[in-house]
């Protein structure tokens, strides 16, 4: 395989790596002894009463009893709160022109 190809299917991986929700933080975030704690009773959401503009960041096991969604307010840019769409997603860096 050439260098050429090589170093172009490289920058495509990075490339998509920065699209990707950063998976690792979100795990991590979930695991957070607090992360139950933060969220009211009456704003908690189930699969079955999310709304279109609530936000959908599970809490749990979906598969254990005690699952739901965050349930806060959505911005018109994504399907999670302000503070969850932080921690999902990382900016993209600049780009350095060759």
């Amino acid at each position: 395989m050439s260098s050429k190809l090589v170093t172009k299917r490289n920058a495509i991986e990075q490339l998509q790596a920065l699209r990707q929700p950063n998976l690792q933080i979100l795990a991590a975030s979930n695991r957070q002894p607090d992360g139950a704690d933060h969220i009211p009773v009456k704003q908690r959401q189930t699969i079955l009463t999310v709304g279109l503009s609530s936000c959908r960041w599970p809490i749990g096991d979906p598969q254990q009893s005690g699952f739901y969604l965050c349930g806060a307010k959505t911005s018109a840019q994504g399907s999670y709160c302000a503070r969850h769409m932080q921690i999902a997603y990382v900016p993209a860096k600049p780009r350095r022109v060759a």
